[in-house]
């Protein structure tokens, strides 16, 4: 279970800010928890100490921000540490205090949206290795070395693994946020996993079971360059 906790002393901003990311993660395990304090929202993590945190923080300081990230990375620095504000004097001392991700304030839908797509890719990627979706039976667990390639069909998803294939009621750019390194969209409605790519042809790829992947004419020579830089560690020989 991630918990996920809200902190800010707007109130209007901060349930703003809660109806999006909860709506975004109806298809994961989440517990929220929202703070009008700082201080009471470290003191909650502090003692709870969950194994999976991220936390949403407004202010309109950038060094209260900053400094509420830095303890909250002492506390885990594996806990998400997402950061609203106004300004951002210097990128580069946001990561280094711990924050995880920065969305300027006003802020946007689409915004908040990346924020948990982010945040997804982190547990997906570091935590589980799979992918956690929501079906009809509940919560369904993916593991991503059995994920051959994904499909889009009309307002779902097909995904296409060793021995079978499942359908999700999911957008092919939600599936690819969740997957990250290792699965190459090649095709407005194909992601494959890089790992099944035997060969690059004449308008697709084909996979070790010979499946053919159509690859659009406009992604062709990236989608050839990311496969490559892939399977050479990001070194093109």
């Amino acid at each position: 279970m991630i918990h996920i906790v809200f902190c800010s002393e707007h109130t209007d901003s901060l349930s703003s800010v809660k109806n999006i990311v909860v709506d975004a993660c109806s298809d994961i395990n989440c517990t929220y928890l929202s703070f009008e304090y700082t201080m009471d929202m470290l003191d909650y993590i502090n003692t709870a100490r969950p194994e999976k945190c991220a936390v949403f923080f407004l202010t309109n300081s950038i060094s209260n921000g900053l400094e509420a990230a830095s303890k909250a990375n002492e506390i885990n620095p594996m806990y998400r540490f997402n950061l609203f504000c106004p300004d951002c004097d210097d990128v580069e001392r946001l990561f280094y205090k711990g924050i995880s991700y920065f969305v300027k304030i006003p802020f946007s839908s689409e915004s908040v949206i990346r924020a948990v797509e982010f945040l997804k890719r982190f547990y997906n990627e570091q935590m589980h290795k799979s992918l956690l979706l929501k079906s009809k039976h509940g919560i369904e667990s993916i593991i991503f070395s059995d994920i051959k390639y994904v499909m889009s069909d009309k307002r779902k998803v097909i995904i296409y693994k060793q021995t079978e294939e499942s359908a999700y009621y999911y957008k092919l750019d939600e599936i690819e946020a969740m997957l990250g390194a290792g699965f190459l969209r090649c095709h407005q409605s194909f992601i494959v996993n890089m790992e099944m790519i035997k060969a690059f042809v004449p308008e697709g790829l084909i996979l070790t079971d010979e499946t053919f992947i159509p690859v659009s004419r406009k992604k062709y020579y990236a989608a050839k360059r990311e496969y490559l830089e892939y399977i050479t560690d990001n070194q093109i020989i």
